[in-house]
């Protein structure tokens, strides 16, 4: 390939910043921290195209944020409460990959979709989660160990 025709990386950060899926495209050698950042900024799902060494938590809470279902590529060692909290804010979906919800997680989770309530752990599925689910998604209640009433005698 002539040397005029070879992308730079310049010409691929402009790309990332518009698609952030051009990741794939990017050679290894290229994909630095910089790149891997403005990618997951256009769109957290590029995420999955971050090298493993990369996924900082810097990069995996600006993709959370965009994608809360990116978290499913995030790291164990890198998923801290900060990086769920911000996922499950986004999508309420994404607490079903979070590896050691917290109560607050999941009451975040909840107050985003109370749909969420199916994938709350039992021994997290508290009155004060339980009523939020269902006053945000009444169709919640299913999962909710308690019924309407005793939600109700709380409030």
């Amino acid at each position: 390939m002539p040397p005029y025709l070879k992308p730079t990386y310049e010409a691929y950060l402009d790309d990332v910043r518009t698609d952030g899926l051009v990741l794939c495209y990017v050679p290894a050698s290229m994909r630095t921290e910089e790149i891997c950042l403005a990618a997951v900024t256009a769109l957290g799902s590029a995420l999955s195209f971050v090298p493993d060494k990369l996924r900082t938590h810097e990069v995996c809470l600006v993709a959370v944020s965009k994608c809360g279902r990116a978290l499913r590529a995030v790291p164990f060692e890198t998923q801290t409460e900060e990086i769920c909290l911000a996922a499950v804010k986004q999508d309420e979906e994404a607490l079903k990959y979070v590896i050691y919800p917290s109560p607050e997680i999941c009451l975040a989770a909840v107050r985003k979709g109370g749909g969420a309530l199916r994938w709350v752990e039992e021994a997290l599925r508290t009155p004060e989660v339980c009523l939020a689910a269902i006053t945000k998604t009444p169709e919640a209640i299913q999962f909710s160990p308690y019924s309407a009433l005793e939600l109700l005698a709380l409030i």
